[in-house]
């Protein structure tokens, strides 16, 4: 059962994109940001894939340098994480 809510501040541009991408699979953006967060609790890790087919690889809808700090931060989690696992 859902019982709470999540507010995410994105650029208008990246939300319309990706209501438009979720509509033509047949699936609401909540039902795949749902997905997301159940793999990122499944997985302990999140992996990014900045391809398309049929495009070229680009990140125009994202700051290159938030995306690196962002996976920096995740791996200082991930060592965090282990440390506390072993009890260190």
């Amino acid at each position: 059962m859902r019982d709470t809510g999540l507010y995410v501040r994105v650029e208008g541009k990246v939300k319309k994109e990706a209501q438009l991408i979720a509509h033509s699979l047949g699936i609401s953006l909540s039902t795949i940001i749902n997905a997301f967060l159940l793999e990122l609790i499944r997985k302990r890790s999140v992996t990014f894939n900045t391809r398309t087919k049929g495009k070229k690889n680009k990140m125009s809808n994202l700051d290159i340098e938030d995306f690196v700090d962002d996976e920096e931060f995740l791996s200082s989690e991930k060592e965090q994480e282990k440390l506390r696992v072993r009890g260190g």
